[in-house]
């Protein structure tokens, strides 16, 4: 999957980016993107920094915001990527011992495990240029329903990626 060339300039904008993973890994491989990276989550941001600074990656701006609660209504960019809430908030594995030391609100998302991916998705029109990207990973029995959601948005070249076991866990289409 190649959206954008590697020397291209563009902006992107990670929606809850926890501690930074996805958002400084990408910075430390594509250094002329320029990046936004939020979460609602002080003390996850402060993570994020603190490894943005470490690995001194100036081509990431991290900011404190719901989705796109605190970004500029006329912020526009080339690809909006997210890793959102999206375990039902009553599945069993919930309980297990993986998932121990993540914060709930970074897991659970509603009944059926879509209400963050609801808003998201409506939301990033507003916020992607023309011919522009939405990303969004989601759980391995959601596919379906997400590329329904992004249908029903108007995005265009919908497409789904598969993680290792074979699972559709990555939806991304195009505005």
């Amino acid at each position: 999957m190649t959206l954008f060339e590697r020397d291209e300039s563009i902006d992107v904008i990670d929606l809850g980016t926890g501690t930074g993973a996805i958002a400084l890994s990408i910075a430390s491989e594509r250094p002329n993107w320029h990046i936004t990276a939020t979460d609602t989550s002080h003390d996850a941001l402060a993570v994020a920094i603190e490894n943005a600074e470490a690995n001194q990656l100036h081509n990431v701006t991290l900011m404190q915001s719901h989705w796109f609660d605190n970004i500029a209504d006329n912020a526009t960019y080339d690809l909006v990527i997210s890793n959102p809430p999206y375990v039902p908030e009553d599945a069993e594995h919930l309980h297990g011992r993986g998932v121990r030391y993540e914060p709930p609100d970074a897991l659970r998302a509603g009944p059926d495990g879509l209400s963050e991916i609801r808003i998201i998705i409506p939301e990033s029109k507003k916020h992607l240029n023309k011919n522009s990207w939405l990303l969004l990973e989601h759980g391995f029995d959601q596919g379906e329903k997400v590329m329904t959601l992004f249908k029903e948005h108007g995005f265009q070249n919908i497409q789904q990626k598969q993680d290792l076991a074979g699972h559709t866990r990555i939806t991304y289409g195009q505005q």
